[in-house]
């Protein structure tokens, strides 16, 4: 009976928070009449953006947790001409959390075409949060993300977005080198979560890129002509490459190019399932449906060499390993390749896993290799492949809780 008290007590103090939030409307869609309406607000508060198109040039540092939103995609037309390189037109830098949700929703955002590399949204700190219903327009080469996450204790979801030409790196998740020496948080909501987004003409790009001990869940997308990004150690001095990652229930589809990856997955570990690969064009496909990789022996890292050279099997952070290097092996499992686009599924997607490369790296052993069985006097393989999952792994609640309704039918079919 107690509990019972308790529980109405807790939700009568949440419906009476909810009360307390105050919504504020900006005079306009400018910068200084957002940012305006912003200062004037508390954490919990929500900021509308009406209607119309602006270009802003400065960044709109949002520090507390509040949602900004926007009338809707192709409504509230935001135009970056942010000039800072590798910095955000919005940046959201929250340092406590409060238990309160950072959101943006209901914008489209566009690059100005004359700056280069600067990104729409950087999120960084511990907060929670949420993008959706956000649809982001580039010219190819002009921006490098259009969301870069950061931070250790950072969580949320991007969902119901729509990436239209979209940036080089349309989403770039990192977090810290800390997370290498941790157990797995996989079905858990600590992670980068992406759903229910659609990645379009991107050709030679990236829809999502997890590096530098991150933790993603990309899963129900589709993504067009552009491929999934898991990066190694081999990329900045200091930097690791991703923890781990969830990828599943996706649909990717090759326009025709004979180059063009689905999967080029290159570290830690993790769960790859029930994904569906499409072949679109007349000629051609995926040059790799499902590529594994240890770019420390297939390519010269320009920070420290070939894997070879310094530690040997097993190479840093390459696939299979985990906590302090120790092995978590990577599971695939019920991947699936539609030959004719019809809707059909025609066999198992093809997994490549490349060898070394010895032009770069010289001779190397085999044993060097990632390989599907236990090898060089380990007990498990990098990978497994044989229809196996991992023991006591549920995946997280979809749609993730964070969302106050599913994506629209519009955004979720495709079109």
């Amino acid at each position: 009976m107690k509990k019972m008290a308790l529980s109405i007590l807790f939700l009568c103090f949440l419906h009476f928070s909810f009360l307390l939030a105050n919504t504020i409307t900006a005079k306009s869609v400018s910068f200084t009449d957002v940012k305006a309406a912003i200062d004037s607000v508390k954490s919990g508060d929500i900021v509308v953006v009406p209607s119309g198109t602006a270009a802003w040039s400065s960044q709109l540092l949002i520090t507390k947790e509040i949602v900004l939103r926007g009338k809707g995609i192709d409504k509230t037309i935001i135009i970056n001409a942010f000039p800072t390189a590798y910095s955000g037109m919005i940046g959201i830098s929250i340092t406590s959390n409060t238990d309160k949700t950072t959101r943006i929703t209901g914008f489209t955002f566009k690059s100005d075409k004359v700056n280069t590399k600067q990104y729409h949204i950087t999120v960084e700190g511990e907060t929670e949060y949420q993008i959706d219903h956000c649809k982001f327009v580039n010219g190819m080469g002009y921006l490098s993300h259009d969301i870069a996450i950061g931070g250790y204790a950072t969580s949320g979801v991007i969902d119901s977005c729509l990436f239209d030409t979209a940036a080089t790196e349309a989403i770039l998740v990192t977090a810290s080198n800390q997370t290498w020496a941790e157990d797995p948080t996989l079905g858990s909501k600590h992670a980068t979560f992406v759903e229910d987004c659609i990645f379009k003409n991107s050709p030679g790009g990236h829809a999502i890129v997890s590096v530098f001990g991150a933790k993603t869940v990309f899963r129900y997308n589709k993504i067009y002509e552009t491929d999934i990004d898991v990066h190694d150690h081999c990329f900045d001095p200091g930097w690791h490459g991703a923890r781990h990652y969830e990828i599943y229930e996706n649909d990717l589809y090759s326009l025709g190019s004979t180059w063009r990856f689905g999967m080029n997955i290159r570290s830690g570990t993790g769960v790859i399932f029930n994904n569906r690969l499409h072949k679109t064009g007349i000629t051609g496909g995926f040059f790799a449906e499902i590529a594994l990789t240890e770019y420390r022996v297939t390519t010269n890292c320009p920070n420290d060499g070939c894997g070879q050279g310094n530690e040997g099997y097993p190479l840093y952070d390459q696939i299979g390993r985990g906590k302090n290097q120790t092995s978590e092996p990577l599971y695939i499992w019920n991947n699936l390749m539609d030959e004719n686009n019809d809707g059909i599924m025609d066999r198992n997607a093809v997994i490549l896993v490349y060898d070394a490369n010895t032009n770069v790296c010289g001779p190397l052993s085999t044993t060097d290799f990632i390989k599907d069985v236990p090898h060089d006097g380990q007990t498990n393989p990098d990978y497994y492949d044989d229809g196996r999952k991992p023991l006591n792994y549920t995946p997280y609640p979809y749609p993730h809780p964070l969302r106050d309704k599913p994506a629209p039918e519009n955004l979720r079919i495709g079109n």
